[in-house]
């Protein structure tokens, strides 16, 4: 019955998912190693897509006023709550002879156990150029342009029990919770930040910034409607109530290709704005606010609606009538539409960063270590951000401004939870950052259901 349905959108979901553990991201290695810290202690080229005010400042070691990365920053980052590649390993890539994998109802029970109700979101970051120029009179100004692919999904437990043992009698099937969103965009970002350390008396400074950021869509995918549900009885009569709708838009005429965007082709456009504040309160201590991703897209080219529809009931599937409806709601149809708009993944950040000087009471002590930590929200439900609050918890020590080792941790619910890693350099004309938001990622990447990676490359000029 409907199982069909579910087995191609499971493998679909798994395959993009399965996809991330090797090509996603976020570019911002710092923030990465830093448990994924940045409204406080991002700087430069890092402080576009995080805080735009603190474009005004430099990092510990670094004091130059010109920045600029040419296809040297990329990353990506997993997050899943049972996917991993042992997992995948052992029942999706065939059996010892190389030949097709049977399930077994074993096989079946553990995975039901292991990936209903979860969730997996992942992204991929490119930034193909990157650059900041600062002016103490004028304020800092910063441009880059980047690719970005985001995606979630949420598999609940009936949708992955009617796609692994098909509909059983009397049960009702709730497909409701089942969830997914990708998109792959191309965004430019024209940011400035100016100081206003008049504005407020008894701080040491204050800076504000804002980002315009124009996206350019390539594709997109994403549930846009979902209430049904499915209940067979003793009789094995299907009664099917609500529908299930997706769309889609993407570039290219030939379908299921995946053509690598260009400027010149566009399935949809929209528009994004950042904007951010940064308090210097002493020397010790700063804090960090900003809201990323304000905006909308709107897609417009090869728009399609994808309906399952319930509301009937299937008392003799000899009766060639009710027998098109069940096959109308097992192979969904499909109709071109308007176009139609999906918000930006609208984060707020708040945090705050402590700076440890060494030798503590010297008047000629210099920055040896910085604690960070930080509040982020998500408030649109759509790729690239999640709904629930999250914690981060950073550090870094200067053993040398040519060795900067950083450690952090995602302090969420035990899903979430991570322990990120990696290290920074600054030279006299180049900075180099690298992290993972878990160290799994790294000592056990078979057994990690959180991946990621990230390495970047600013020159700089004084």
């Amino acid at each position: 019955m409907l199982f069909k349905i579910f087995k191609i959108v499971f493998c679909f979901a798994l395959f993009f998912s399965v996809g991330s553990l090797f090509a996603q991201s976020s570019d911002n290695p710092k923030s990465m190693a830093l448990g994924r810290t940045s409204v406080a202690n991002s700087f430069n080229i890092d402080a576009l897509n995080n805080n735009p005010a603190n474009l005004v400042y430099n990092g510990t070691f670094d004091k130059s006023n010109y920045y600029i990365s040419v296809f040297s920053s990329a990353g990506y980052m997993m997050n899943s709550e049972f996917l991993t590649l042992d997992f995948y390993n052992k029942y999706f890539t065939g059996n010892e002879n190389g030949g097709a994998r049977f399930l077994s109802d074993i096989d079946k029970k553990d995975i039901l156990k292991q990936s209903s109700n979860t969730a997996s979101n992942f992204g991929v970051n490119l930034k193909f150029f990157g650059l900041v120029i600062k002016d103490k009179d004028i304020g800092a100004f910063g441009f880059s342009v980047e690719d970005r692919i985001l995606g979630k999904n949420y598999l609940p437990e009936d949708a992955m029990h009617i796609a692994l043992f098909g509909n059983e009698k009397n049960r009702t099937y709730d497909f409701s919770d089942f969830d997914i969103d990708m998109s792959w965009i191309r965004q430019l970002n024209f940011s400035y930040a100016r100081e206003f350390n008049d504005l407020f008396s008894g701080i040491d400074g204050f800076s504000a910034g804002i980002s315009v950021k124009p996206a350019l869509g390539y594709y997109n995918f994403h549930m846009h409607n979902n209430d049904l549900t499915l209940h067979t009885d003793d009789s094995n009569k299907v009664n099917a109530r609500g529908n299930m709708v997706m769309r889609s838009s993407r570039i290219g005429k030939e379908k299921g290709a995946i053509v690598f965007p260009e400027f010149t082709e566009l399935a949809g456009f929209g528009m994004g704005f950042d904007v951010g504040f940064h308090f210097k309160f002493d020397k010790k201590w700063d804090m960090g606010l900003s809201v990323t991703d304000i905006g909308w897209m709107n897609w417009y080219k090869n728009t399609k609606e994808y309906l399952y529809e319930g509301d009937f009931l299937i008392t003799d599937l000899g009766n060639s009538e009710q027998y098109d409806r069940l096959l109308n709601l097992i192979e969904g149809t499909s109709q071109e539409i308007p176009n139609y708009q999906q918000s930006m993944p609208t984060t707020v950040h708040v945090g705050v960063n402590y700076k440890i000087f060494d030798p503590i009471f010297s008047k000629n002590s210099i920055e040896r270590a910085n604690i960070s930590f930080e509040y982020a929200q998500g408030l649109s439900n759509t790729s690239g951000t999640l709904m629930k609050p999250l914690f981060f918890l950073g550090g870094e020590y200067m053993l040398s401004q040519y060795f900067i080792p950083r450690m952090g941790f995602v302090l969420a619910d035990k899903e979430n939870f991570a322990m990120s890693l990696g290290a920074g350099m600054v030279t006299d004309y180049f900075v180099f950052d690298i992290g993972t938001h878990n160290i799994l990622s790294i000592v056990d990447v078979n057994k990690s259901t959180k991946t990621s990676f990230a390495v970047s490359m600013k020159l700089k000029f004084d």
